[in-house]
């Protein structure tokens, strides 16, 4: 038997096999090597020593996932495999052949606890790789992945027939993998499926906690990227934000209407059109609260810009993406998808959708993360300007949510797309030319495509309203 393991299971391999003597080969791929050191690298906080000292955190996310922490650190600290010294003991009782793998840009595991690890291991570490530019999550870049997993291979057969020479390693050719893969997500978003009330209330949940995230550079960097690609808008175009959550994207808007005409000096721009649609209520709701409020807040500050005539005319919709949208063809210039195409049950069918309400020639700008993105990279960026304890605080809520998110990743409930994937999808609704950046500290993708065709005549203003389901602004 071969044990394979990666980041934190490589630690619990290392303590679980040695009593285990059906093992004869473990192979530890970018493990952590030290768990409290690996907390404090990812949540700039040292959870072990502070546990130590009584402090209880209950729920919270913990590299990623969203579990008992206070349950999972005392678990760590009994059963020894909490610190540097508690692995170094195990590499030293390891009584199996290892053959380790480490990632030269590992922001989790600092490669000089590595090569401790190394020492302590002796004669039974058999091979020691180091991957290249590689991160900690080596699916970051399936290209090394893909090298790694050939290396293991030729490692085992190695060890366990030394005497063969050139030995066939079967690979699958990518279409069959990514077959497998589809099939794999399928079974598991079947097991995992959440009913429409379900999702409501995730998702309610969920918008509860995000307007922490207003505050973290990374996703103004992604509003600002948004914004840019949307192109100028001083005619009164008419823009649909779907998937709106706070209305985030609408105040960010509001606020560059507002900078805009005060730096122009001179008012002739008309107000702009704008459509939030989302189908959590609570949601519509305090996004209509959010630009009600800022629209006072720019009043007062730029009297002569705002008041002289309206930034942008709000309206609100509640409208379930996974079904048709309640508006007429062609009656949209911009439409604003935001980290919103991953959670929808058929995000072809819904581009589709945007892709019929948007005018000819009119432009889709939309984001979605990457696959397995690591948004503890937000949280450390988040924690580098937060000065305030309350501010540590909204950092962890950010943190928290992205647990919510990655696990529905694991579970095939959302599915977040490659840069290849995305062209394709863009391409299959209709849009041309579609062009694709990566934005959000990385960790997303922001596209933006045109619909082609020969322009109509404008939709009257009664139009411009949806079609049912309706919350005036």
């Amino acid at each position: 038997m071969v044990v394979v393991a990666t980041s934190l299971a490589g630690r619990v391999a290392l303590k679980a096999i040695t009593p285990d003597h059906r093992v004869k080969l473990l192979v530890l791929v970018t493990p952590v090597v030290d768990v409290q050191t690996t907390l404090l690298a990812v949540h700039q906080e040292d959870h072990l020593d502070k546990y130590l000292h009584g402090n209880r955190k209950g729920i919270m996310n913990v590299l990623g996932f969203n579990i008992d922490a206070d349950r999972w650190l005392g678990d760590a600290i009994r059963e020894g495999y909490s610190d540097l010294q508690s692995t170094i003991r195990d590499a030293e009782q390891c009584n199996v052949p290892v053959i380790l793998f480490t990632a030269e840009n590992d922001a989790w595991v600092p490669m000089e606890l590595v090569m401790k690890v190394q020492a302590a291991l002796g004669s039974r570490l058999r091979t020691s790789y180091l991957i290249p530019e590689a991160l900690h999550r080596l699916q970051e870049n399936p290209r090394k992945t893909q090298a790694v997993f050939r290396q293991l291979i030729t490692c085992c057969v190695k060890e366990f027939y030394p005497l063969s020479h050139d030995p066939d390693i079967a690979e699958p050719p990518p279409r069959e993998v990514a077959l497998q893969n589809r099939l794999e997500l399928k079974r598991a978003r079947a097991q995992h499926q959440m009913a429409k009330t379900d999702a409501l209330e995730f998702w309610r949940d969920y918008l509860a906690h995000f307007h922490y995230i207003v505050n973290s550079f990374d996703y103004w960097h992604l509003l600002d990227h948004i914004y840019r690609l949307t192109g100028t808008c001083d005619r009164g175009e008419r823009i649909l934000d779907v998937g709106c959550g706070n209305g985030n994207f609408g105040m960010f808007l509001m606020i560059n209407q507002a900078y805009r005409r005060r730096s122009a000096q001179r008012i002739d721009s008309k107000p702009l059109s704008y459509i939030a649609v989302d189908f959590v209520p609570s949601a519509l709701l305090k996004a209509r609260l959010n630009l009600m409020n800022l629209a006072e807040e720019l009043r007062a500050k730029f009297p002569a810009v705002v008041m002289t005539r309206d930034l942008i005319r709000p309206c609100f919709s509640l409208a379930d993406l996974n079904l048709p949208l309640p508006f007429h063809d062609d009656q949209f210039d911009r439409i604003v998808c935001n980290l919103v195409i991953g959670y929808l049950q058929d995000p072809l069918f819904t581009l589709r959708e945007l892709m019929r309400v948007l005018s000819p020639n009119g432009r889709l700008v939309l984001t979605n993360l990457k696959p397995r993105a690591d948004l503890s990279q937000i949280y450390r960026n988040f924690l580098q300007i937060a000065k305030q304890p309350e501010e540590v605080e909204e950092a962890r809520q950010v943190l928290n949510n992205s647990g919510k998110i990655k696990q529905g990743e694991s579970n095939g409930i959302f599915r977040f797309f490659d840069r290849n994937e995305l062209g394709v999808l863009l391409v299959a609704c209709g849009g041309v030319q579609p062009r694709i950046y990566s934005t959000f500290g990385n960790q997303a993708y922001v596209a933006v495509t045109e619909k082609p065709g020969t322009m109509h005549a404008p939709p009257t203003k009664s139009s411009l309203l949806p079609q049912k389901r309706t919350l005036e602004a």
